[in-house]
């Protein structure tokens, strides 16, 4: 069966598909042959593990997925959408993800005063007074609240919660925007979607520099950035998409 399986999948390479590096399925090694095929007879995504992302169009070919270890299975059709069609399924996403440069738009605001609340707890907890006062203050180095992005060539929008880290007292609290530049190579959508990380320098309000990675999505982004948290802060998100979806 499994012979089959890869045969199956050389088939569709000479069709025009690619295939780079090699795959997992549940956190085992699996032929990106068998992976694909699996993907093309329907199986969802998910069903191939959480380290799989639909990513669309690539300069690699068609309907791809990556996975964490940024390697990526490209079909050359649309799966699951009960067509033939090549491409996202939804027609509000604009063309030419593939072939130009994109952005990806986003902004935050955070708060350090549950976290400070918290260390001051535990402190306490072990330390009386005195730990209570240290645990404040290391608990306002963090931050959470809410994050949002937007991606101008589909107008894609994605909103979720944020947790930063600070590198000087206070830090936690604060807001910042920024732009990242996106290859054509990466789908901007796969990148704001989901579980992202980003280190931002910021040496002066008006001026500075984040970097962004999405498991799953490529290599990490940069960009320009604005905000609060000077000098320099890093950060985790976990957004869903609230609006055009599916790009």
């Amino acid at each position: 069966m499994l012979k089959q399986l890869e045969a199956d999948f050389n088939h569709r390479l000479l069709s025009g598909s690619s295939v780079l590096g090699s795959c997992t399925l549940d956190g085992f090694p699996i032929g990106c042959g068998i992976a694909a095929h699996l993907l093309d007879i329907g199986v969802a995504v998910i069903d191939l593990g959480p380290d799989w992302k639909y990513i669309g169009d690539t300069a690699y070919g068609t309907n791809c997925y990556s996975h964490v270890s940024d390697h990526v299975v490209c079909l050359g059709s649309t799966v699951n959408s009960g067509g033939n069609s090549t491409g996202p399924s939804n027609k509000n996403c604009g063309a030419g993800q593939s072939t130009q440069t994109t952005t990806i738009v986003s902004g935050n605001v955070t708060t350090s005063a549950p976290t400070t609340a918290l260390g001051a707890f535990i402190g306490g907890l072990f330390g009386g007074p005195p730990g209570a006062a240290l645990g404040g203050a290391i608990g306002s180095y963090f931050g959470v609240g809410v994050t949002g992005s937007w991606v101008p060539s589909t107008n894609s929008l994605y909103v979720g919660p944020t947790l930063v880290v600070g590198i000087v007292p206070g830090g936690g609290s604060g807001y910042s925007a920024n732009a990242v530049t996106v290859p054509s190579t990466q789908n901007p959508n796969s990148i704001a979607n989901g579980l992202s990380f980003s280190v931002t320098y910021q040496p002066f309000f008006s001026a500075g520099g984040t970097v962004t990675k999405s498991p799953g999505s490529g290599p990490a982004v940069a960009g320009y950035s604005t905000g609060s948290r000077i000098p320099a802060s890093g950060g985790a998100s976990f957004n869903i998409c609230v609006h055009n979806c599916g790009c």
